[in-house]
């Protein structure tokens, strides 16, 4: 409902009442003189007719700890949510909630902040136009981004797969952006034009391919909390710190799937490594040839091993708490999450995988894994990415060409100061002059396999 149409709906308001002896609330519905209640035999929140309520029409309300924040600037409104909670002698009791379908759902009780949908703002007659102002324009700054990011897409330099695409995503975005400047629109409308720039955004990718696999469509957008800053969206919590996720000593498949894709080619990225033991172990085995990594990257049924520690070892220290090792010169690798991060940030321990979704598939599964561990395995990732590609090949985004087995040539490779790759995409050696020290197996050189012996 709008403010004005719950404003003139009884069912819309309720009577609250507080028992101090039990320290208790009841909650009557204006409209109905029904009781909120929770019916013990169907473990649900419902509404009851009593003349007088009882115990199971009594509810404990638990403010929250952080503040709901609804709008910017001068509209702005700033409330707090409560869990209400049938009283029950256990510490996850049921309390109620509700779904993105608007349904009421019994709840186990969750304390932390991040489960909003549990808990309720309760508004007076005043305060809700105020709300409904603020929802509005909160809804309209999501539009906004949404117009931006869209456009964003279509201003990447791309060719089209299908004749007038781009006359046809720029009428789109123009009728959106005249339907949002009408006075009347409600926060439902603007949210259904949010949508609808979404849906448009992808059918122009579905006819669309870039012109150069270094300058793809960038949607990473699409994803939820690609920049791990509470990790909600993703299937699981790792410990979050410095805009970094880690698990230690713990396997893990940290993911999330974005859905609305179209078909076509996109590659994966994210920042990150394992150590598979203690460092020094992990140094010593990486020098001599032996990668015990078995964390990977994946996208849909593609997966690729994510970098070792030792892969990025640095001559100088980047900040934080370091570790040494080696020697002539002595290297330094991260050793906590502060460090891992400024490592990150300096574009190290990037990873990636490229796969392709066809026209049968619209959802495409993303994140990191590990099934096996031990003692001393840490692995730590931030800043994610999605590319889309259109109708590349995955191998022309990959772009190897034949290997290199001969030492003349894989010097030649070497005129000026490259970097150097594993076959899965992660760079091991920056500005290398030669593949000396790397172990055995086979890398990526200006585009060419070399390999190591």
């Amino acid at each position: 409902m709008t403010a004005a149409e719950a404003a003139a709906n009884d069912n819309a308001a309720w009577y609250v009442t507080f028992n101090p002896k039990t320290c208790y609330y009841q909650l009557r519905n204006v409209g109905t003189g029904q009781y909120l209640t929770y019916n013990t035999s169907r473990n649900k929140f419902l509404t009851t007719n009593k003349e007088t309520p009882t115990t199971t029409e009594s509810f404990q309300f638990m403010r929250g700890r952080t503040d709901v924040n609804i709008g910017t600037g001068s509209t702005a409104v700033t409330a707090r949510g409560y869990w209400i909670i049938r009283p029950e002698k256990t510490l996850n009791p049921p309390c109620m909630g509700s779904n993105a379908g608007g349904r009421i759902t019994n709840e186990t009780f969750n304390i932390a902040n991040s489960t909003k949908d549990q808990r309720w703002i309760i508004l007076s007659g005043e305060e809700l136009q105020a709300f409904d102002t603020a929802v509005k324009d909160e809804r309209k700054a999501e539009l906004e981004d949404m117009l931006t990011r869209i456009k964003a897409l279509a201003n990447t330099p791309h060719t089209e797969d299908e004749a007038g695409t781009d006359a046809t995503l720029t009428a789109k975005l123009s009728e959106i952006e005249e339907k949002s400047r009408d006075t009347e629109i409600t926060s439902e409308g603007i949210s259904s034009l949010t949508e609808e720039a979404l849906t448009a955004g992808m059918a122009f990718l579905a006819e669309a391919t870039p012109e150069s696999v270094e300058q793809p469509f960038d949607i990473t957008f699409l994803m939820s909390d690609a920049e791990l800053t509470d990790g909600e969206g993703w299937s699981s919590k790792p410990t979050i710190s410095f805009s970094c996720g880690e698990f230690f000593e713990n396997t893990f498949d940290f993911n999330q799937t974005v859905t609305g894709l179209p078909a076509g080619t996109y590659q994966f990225k994210g920042r990150g490594f394992q150590r598979p033991g203690t460092t020094a172990d992990v140094y010593k085995a990486f020098i001599a040839g032996q990668d015990d990594v078995n964390a990977t990257i994946y996208a849909g049924d593609k997966e690729a091993k994510i970098q070792n520690i030792a892969a990025e070892a640095q001559t100088k220290k980047l900040g934080g708490s370091e570790t040494a090792v080696g020697s002539n010169p002595t290297r330094y690798v991260p050793n906590n999450m502060q460090a891992a991060s400024l490592y990150f940030a300096a574009d190290l321990y990037d990873n990636g995988v490229v796969t392709q979704l066809t026209e049968d598939d619209s959802k495409l599964k993303v994140g990191m894994r590990c099934s096996e561990t031990s003692s001393s395995y840490w692995c730590i990732f931030d800043d994610f990415r999605l590319y889309y590609y259109g109708s590349m090949s995955p191998d022309f985004v990959t772009d190897i060409r034949p290997a290199i087995t001969d030492k003349t040539q894989a010097e030649d490779l070497f005129a000026t100061p490259s970097d150097v790759y594993s076959l899965s995409g992660v760079c091991v050696r920056r500005q290398a002059t030669s593949l000396d020290g790397l172990g055995r197996g086979i890398y990526i050189v200006n585009g060419r396999k070399v390999i190591v012996k």
